[in-house]
Order: C-alpha cells, then sequence, then structure tokens
C-alpha cells in the first residue's frame, strides 16, 4: 500500500501526516543518492547473494518494502556486487535472520 494513502485522513491532521510522509520519501532519495555516489560495492558475489536473500526472505515473512535496493545499478559499474539502501517494514522480529 501507498505510504501515502496510509498517512491520508480528514482535516488538518490528515494534510500534516501526508506531508511528513512526503518528507520521509523525500529525504529518503537524497539519503539512496549519496549513498551509491559515496560507498561500494559489497565484497563478492556471494556477499550480494546472500544479502539480497536475506532481504527476499524477510519480504516473504511478511516485511512491507518501502525502499528496495536489490537491483540497484550503478552507471558505467555494470559488473559491481552493488545492493543499494532498503528499508523494511512490518516485523519486530529478526527478519530474515534464525
Amino acid at each position: 500500500m501507498d505510504p501515502r494513502a496510509r498517512a491520508k485522513g480528514s482535516g488538518p491532521e490528515g494534510r500534516k501526516r501526508v506531508r511528513q510522509v512526503d518528507r520521509c520519501v523525500r529525504d529518503a532519495a537524497e539519503t539512496v543518492g549519496l549513498l551509491l555516489t559515496s560507498s561500494g560495492p559489497v565484497i563478492s558475489p556471494a556477499a550480494k547473494e546472500r544479502i539480497t536473500g536475506l532481504i527476499t526472505q524477510s519480504i516473504e515473512e511478511g516485511a512491507e518494502v518501502l525502499l528496495d535496493g536489490r537491483k540497484v545499478e550503478v552507471s558505467g559499474l555494470p559488473k559491481g556486487n552493488w545492493v543499494g539502501p532498503t528499508v523494511l517494514r512490518g516485523k519486530k522480529e529478526n527478519v530474515g535472520y534464525k
């Protein structure tokens, strides 16, 4: 579900929540851009596979994806082991770890 839809309500409080969600999404997008330009790839293809597997497992266990970094591409570096920032919501336990 769209986070904005959850934030909507009637009156000024609903509009305030929508503005807060918009600000959070904007901040997250800026952070992603900074992280992709200032961080390197993960150490190996095996590490990338493990990380993306944990993200997928978390989703299968009920986590909601707010930001998915599994298919990130970095211009000019197509063969890097890139995993972008990922934000999951919806589970309180150690999602993905057993």
